[in-house]
């Protein structure tokens, strides 16, 4: 990808690969949701590491042989952090309703902006912070809908 980034050229690119890259992981979550139960999770697990591990094969001569273990520390953190969440997300999607689970993943966007706050020091503007509990409230209303007295929860969007 050429271009400075922030150019138009270069964020189009970005946002469709954020997109396409999304769509992915839907696809995956409908795999392991049909897959069930009957696969153990570390079986999942493993067998996708494996597949990742064949895909990445042909890049191998972009690996930096000079320093192979530069940065091992941040490195073995990120691994740590993708098992936990391999394992959380595998679990919860054999457990839940895929819309339900996916629903969750909603929190996202929110959770990156408050540890945008904790971690980088960044400032939430108020409109910044009406879309965090906004979309929190979305959040709670997709994962368990209550009775409003009669009115249809359209009713609140019109």
């Amino acid at each position: 990808m050429t271009g400075h980034p922030g150019t138009s050229k270069h964020l189009n690119t970005a946002i469709l690969l954020l997109v396409a890259g999304n769509f992915m992981a839907i696809i995956a979550d409908v795999i392991v949701k049909i897959m069930g139960s009957e696969v153990p999770i570390f079986q999942h697990i493993f067998v996708r590491t494996l597949i990742i591990m064949a895909l990445l094969s042909p890049l191998y001569r972009q690996f930096d042989w000079q320093t192979p273990l530069a940065g091992l520390r941040i490195h073995l953190l990120r691994a740590l952090f993708n098992f936990v969440c391999m394992f959380a997300i595998i679990t919860a999607l054999t457990l839940l309703p895929l819309a339900t689970a996916n629903a969750v993943f909603y929190l996202a966007p929110i959770l990156v902006m408050l540890l945008a706050v904790v971690m980088f020091k960044e400032r939430l503007t108020r409109w910044s912070l009406l879309a965090v509990i906004s979309g929190f409230l979305g959040v709670i209303v997709i994962l368990r809908p209550v009775d409003l007295g009669g009115i249809d929860r359209l009713d609140l969007v019109f």
